[in-house]
């Protein structure tokens, strides 16, 4: 069937994509688009995984060996993995920032969006994904915060995920 067919699409592509549209668009505007599609990729990553290993804990075990495997960078996610409720993900090595010139804003929107697709289908509650710290802005590795979303209007509007205006940005285009 034609709609289980797989692009793949390099991460150092997704990078250049993200550059480009930075230039087409706003950075910002830019930022909710990749982080958009990250995490329409991140659930449809979780959700093929789930068909195999229901476990939580075993999952998030894989998806972050996949990760590294993948060449996002070495990839740790702590914290509540079983139920999903706080979890703390760090990046070393991230594919976004490893050897790159350094930046006034976090590169990172990509893993943002690919972090919230995967745990908000995991444990199948909205989650929102902040980037604390990023290796384009000076520090040593990529951390990111992720909760569970109590507020159903920050979650629904995408406030976490920094692509709330993205249907009518598209529009506008």
């Amino acid at each position: 069937m034609t709609e289980e067919r797989v692009q793949v699409i390099p991460m150092l592509r997704w990078k250049k994509l993200r550059d480009d549209w930075a230039r087409e668009f706003h950075e910002e505007e830019a930022s909710r688009i990749v982080a958009h599609m990250a995490s329409t990729l991140g659930a449809a990553v979780a959700s093929e995984m789930m068909k195999n290993l229901a476990d939580p804990v075993t999952l998030v075990k894989n998806l972050t060996d996949l990760s590294a495997a993948a060449g996002w960078g070495v990839i740790a996610m702590t914290g509540d993995t079983q139920f999903g409720a706080k979890l703390e993900v760090t990046v070393t090595n991230c594919v976004f920032c490893d050897k790159e010139d350094l930046n006034d804003s976090p590169q990172c929107d990509f893993l943002v969006g690919a972090i919230k697709g995967m745990v908000d289908f995991i444990y199948g509650t909205p989650h929102s994904v902040r980037e604390v710290s990023c290796a384009a802005t000076g520090h040593a590795i990529c951390e990111f915060e992720v909760e569970e979303c109590h507020d159903p209007s920050l979650c629904s509007s995408c406030k976490n995920l920094k692509h709330c205006k993205l249907s009518e940005l598209m529009l506008e285009r």
